[in-house]
């Protein structure tokens, strides 16, 4: 159990460290390559739910809350990372940068983890497991969803979702005629995930209810987290749906 506890504390403490370096590398790349910086903002809550994560993780590897906080927090920095390193290949001399088109296509898929993450922390709070085993009817087709639009996202011919510069590097594995299903799956998985998000905040709340003391400020603190970060989610869904980019429900780097 002790040695178990060690290999757990090495590797959420690993998680967190890479994390937060491909935030720094993402935010210096962005920047170099004329992205927005608000469009980066969120990554302070990234890197939030990383440290979060690895301190839970750490401390209980057992448990799946913290794994599911580093997961989505790590899945968002290389998505923001590796998306920023193709375009930043993409503007610099050919052969300059090696593999900017093969760096370009996690960020095709990664947003599906990144986004399951979030979207079940709620439902984990605070042992770490589903609530009951009721829960599976919703939980089960949503993990399916979110493996179907993972992998028609990542056959999705077209530029990658970053923008800087004006520039999107194309899907070095698109496959031609895809896109209208990948974009219906990953429709279908983005509706889910606020779904299931909002389902484990009710529940939580639910649990307020006949909880002792010690349950209700746990269960405060993570509403309150809860609250953050649906605030963060909607104000990027916002901001995406009002740019000038129509073909994206999220806003882009430029």
């Amino acid at each position: 159990m002790a040695g178990e506890g060690a290999v757990g504390r090495r590797l959420a403490w690993a998680g967190t460290g890479v994390t937060v370096l491909a935030v720094v590398a993402a935010v210096v790349l962005g920047a170099g390559n004329g992205a927005d910086p608000r469009a980066k903002s969120y990554l302070v809550f990234v890197v939030s739910c990383a440290v979060a994560g690895g301190l839970v993780a750490g401390a209980r590897p057992r448990q799946g809350l913290g794994w599911v906080l580093l997961g989505g927090a790590l899945s968002f920095a290389l998505l923001e990372a590796c998306g920023e390193y193709a375009v930043h290949g993409a503007l610099t001399r050919p052969g300059a940068v090696p593999y900017p088109h093969q760096m370009a296509w996690p960020e095709t898929w990664l947003w599906v983890p990144a986004n399951l993450c979030v979207a079940l922390v709620p439902l984990l709070f605070p042992d770490g497991r589903l609530p009951a085993r009721r829960w599976w009817w919703l939980v089960g087709p949503f993990a399916v969803v979110a493996a179907v639009a993972a992998v028609l996202g990542a056959l999705r011919p077209g530029p990658s979702g970053q923008l800087s510069a004006g520039m999107g590097v194309p899907n070095p594995l698109g496959v031609a005629g895809l896109a209208p299903a990948a974009d219906l799956a990953g429709g279908v998985f983005t509706v889910g995930a606020g779904i299931v998000f909002v389902a484990g905040g009710v529940a939580v709340l639910a649990r307020l209810r006949g909880a002792g003391d010690v349950r209700r400020r746990q269960i405060k603190w993570v509403a309150w987290a809860a609250a953050v970060a649906g605030v963060v989610v909607v104000a990027r869904l916002v901001a995406g749906l009002t740019d000038a980019d129509g073909g994206s429900p999220w806003p882009r780097g430029s």
